[in-house]
């Protein structure tokens, strides 16, 4: 309900007739994607690494309000709350991942609106015990 009375709103400030309405699909997720910068579903970073992100490319058929879930671990990161219009393909991003902590971690985009009719995936990426501010110097040496 909530998504057609967006979609008749959407119509109205576009100056569409609201018959459109009934041709539009239902508002629901068909697509999703997780990658690191290095597009990649995986990546090795050293301890306290700054502005590790995530980008989900999201997409849908219909239109409506997205509301989703960051989650590392299990523990939320942050919340998603972004309009999809049309059809339009949504990227999403993290804020700055926790890298303060070695070993393997898990990230997902929990979506809880529309609800996927598939699962989610799961990327993950390693935190190594070696500090950052070391690994830039051993690697500025190597040049």
């Amino acid at each position: 309900m909530r998504s057609l009375v967006l979609g008749l709103l959407m119509l109205a400030l576009l100056g569409l007739p609201a018959a459109s309405v009934s041709a539009q699909p239902a508002f629901a997720l068909t697509r999703i994607e997780l990658v690191f910068p290095n597009g990649r579903g995986e990546i090795t970073v050293p301890l306290r690494y700054p502005q590790l992100r995530v980008f989900g490319m999201l997409r849908f058929s219909g239109s409506g309000i997205v509301q989703a879930t960051w989650k590392v671990d299990g523990r939320i990161v942050a919340p998603v709350v972004e309009p999809s219009l049309f059809h339009e393909d949504l990227i999403v991003a993290t804020p700055e991942l926790p890298t303060f902590e070695p070993g393997l971690h898990r990230v997902t985009l929990e979506v809880s609106d529309p609800k996927p009719a598939f699962k989610l995936p799961t990327i993950t990426y390693f935190v190594t015990a070696e500090d950052y501010e070391d690994f830039k110097k051993r690697t500025e040496k190597s040049r």
